[in-house]
């Protein structure tokens, strides 16, 4: 039977800091829209991810990956990382296109990630961007998949992972971009790769 390590990573996410250099930045996080509005109560917050799509020849249209043997069968037809990353990223907490030009993403790699409504556990590919107080300005304030967006202290984030106010998975990735950040030690990504080919 085929794993999650043997097929191509179908869900990307991002930290977002601001006030990277304090000893307790600023963290983004998102509480997505919930599919019943009288559920939305129930989502936690968490740091802004998502699904990478595919082109579907059939329909002409782009369809999210939704588990890892979706994104096995279409592996040539995914989206790039970046693109992902950049569509998720304006949908969950509105980030606009123009931040990523000016504040280049940095890439920490894949991390495990384990749902708390299903058990499943996959691999998330994460990135890193310390932006402007100029460019969290420029967020929308209604992104379109986001019913709330706040930005907390890390210090609050770890209170929040050990009351469980955030999925477990979240916190350790924070805190391990923050570290690296600070030795930069996080390398550059190219972004020209995001750039829509049709």
């Amino acid at each position: 039977m085929i794993g999650p390590l043997e097929s191509p990573i179908h869900k990307v996410g991002i930290v977002l800091l601001r006030d990277a250099s304090s000893d307790d930045p600023l963290v983004c996080l998102t509480q997505v829209k919930a599919k019943n509005p009288d559920e939305q109560d129930r989502v936690k917050f968490g740091l802004p991810k998502g699904t990478r799509r595919y082109f579907d020849p059939e329909t002409g249209h782009l369809k999210d990956a939704r588990d890892f043997i979706t994104a096995l069968a279409h592996r040539a037809q995914l989206e790039p990382l970046g693109a992902c990353l950049m569509h998720e990223a304006q949908e969950e907490v509105g980030l606009d296109k123009r931040s990523f030009a000016e504040h280049a993403p940095r890439e920490l790699g894949p991390r495990k990630f384990t749902s708390e409504t299903s058990d499943d556990r996959f691999d998330i590919q994460w990135y890193a961007m310390q932006i402007s107080e100029v460019a969290a300005a420029r967020m929308n304030p209604t992104p379109s998949d986001a019913h709330a967006v706040r930005w907390v202290r890390l210090s609050q984030m770890q209170a929040m992972h050990e009351t469980g106010e955030i999925n477990r998975s979240y916190y350790p990735v924070a805190v391990e971009v923050v570290q690296k950040m600070r030795e930069r030690s996080l390398p550059l990504t190219d972004f020209l790769e995001a750039l829509p080919t049709r």
